[in-house]
């Protein structure tokens, strides 16, 4: 009975081993586990902190009334679809809309066309995401099926199917995109390193929009372009043609430029949050004595109450937007201000790089859902 089972079950494993790829165990694992999160009700997602204003109007969406709509505490699943010209404008250049708007056309045409479920925004991420996964157990697995490749499709999931990454995928944040970017261009060049594919051209391409998606995703992300530009520039020795080396360094031109406009193409809306909270949960948060570090730069002591707030908090003790701040707060400093103060008070700098380094370990937000 014994020698029976154990026969039985070599010859399950070895039908396993050969129909079921590691990659193709990564992927469907992956599919299981975040599918249930993300389609099942009750609905998981990320709940607004006040970012999502600027990736929903511009792109033909609006908060529906008569219902509730919550910052930092619940997730909200439906938004209206704008039927009205949008006189909205881009508040920074980015290629978050290009998942947007195929999220807003699927539900267009599969749900409704006044009713915009963040589920459609999930599912685009969703698909993406599991071509990735594909891309990237793959990668790692090539050539054999060896029983130990399919320990590292399950250490796959295990990182990347995770929850604090996949759940941005039912939200309006950035980081979605700059993760599934993420796979697809770290996967194609390690697929190009271990020659996984006759055809090499197809994953120079797909390294190339990736990576091209990924730097203009966020505008923190602009310096990244010379990292990637460089691993680029690299592919000189994998082709010798001269066309192909050609169309290397256009590449690697084109990577350096996106970079150089998501840079230079900052709104001033943005640079004034980004310079607002350089300040408050900056010099201000790890000031010994905040009220001398603003009085020493010119700027009224009063501000230091903005101590530890950023631009988006419900109950800031004054309109951030309001033209008081902005005469006697924020025209009053810039990123040299900001500098010159970390450089000439250095415990107060590292302090200030000790925190940035413990936050960085941090993937999941305070405002998960339910």
């Amino acid at each position: 009975m014994g020698a029976h089972l154990r026969h039985g079950l070599t010859r399950s494993l070895l039908w396993f081993r050969s129909h079921v790829s590691p990659a193709a165990l990564a992927v469907i694992l992956s599919a299981l586990i975040v599918a249930y999160l993300l389609f099942i009700p009750p609905v998981n997602g990320y709940a607004n902190n006040g970012d999502f204003d600027r990736a929903i109007y511009v792109n033909g969406l609006y908060r529906l009334t008569g219902k509730p709509y919550y910052f930092f505490t619940y997730m909200v699943q439906k938004y209206g679809i704008m039927q009205y010209f949008n006189e909205s404008s881009a508040a920074l250049f980015s290629s978050q809309p290009l998942f947007i708007k195929a999220a807003i056309g699927l539900n267009m045409l599969a749900y409704s066309t006044k009713v915009f479920d963040i589920r459609f925004m999930g599912l685009i991420y969703y698909v993406l995401f599991l071509g990735g996964i594909y891309l990237l157990t793959e990668a790692l697995t090539f050539p054999s099926k060896r029983w130990r490749n399919y320990i590292i499709a399950l250490m796959v999931v295990f990182v990347f199917a995770d929850s604090s990454y996949t759940l941005y995928f039912n939200s309006f944040f950035a980081e979605p995109g700059m993760f599934v970017a993420m796979l697809y261009s770290f996967s194609s060049i390690l697929l190009l390193a271990r020659h996984r594919f006759k055809r090499r051209w197809p994953m120079v391409l797909l390294f190339f929009i990736s990576t091209v998606v990924l730097i203009t995703n966020k505008q923190q992300n602009a310096p990244l372009a010379l990292g990637f530009a460089l691993t680029m520039l690299s592919l000189l020795f994998v082709f010798h043609k001269r066309a192909e080396k050609l169309y290397v360094i256009l590449g690697t031109v084109l990577i350096l430029a996106s970079g150089v406009a998501t840079y230079a193409l900052i709104t001033k809306t943005f640079n004034n949050i980004n310079e607002y909270q350089s300040m408050t949960r900056g010099v201000l948060l790890k000031a010994k004595d905040p009220e001398k570090a603003l009085m020493q730069g010119g700027i009224d002591s009063q501000f230091a109450l903005t101590r530890g707030q950023t631009y988006f908090d419900r109950y800031s003790p004054i309109d951030v937007n309001g033209k008081y701040m902005q005469k006697h707060f924020t025209d009053k400093f810039s990123f040299m201000w900001i500098l010159k103060y970390e450089l000439t008070h250095p415990s107060e700098f590292g302090a200030l790089l000790n925190l940035a380094a413990k936050d960085g370990q941090l993937t999941q937000v305070k405002a998960v859902s339910d």
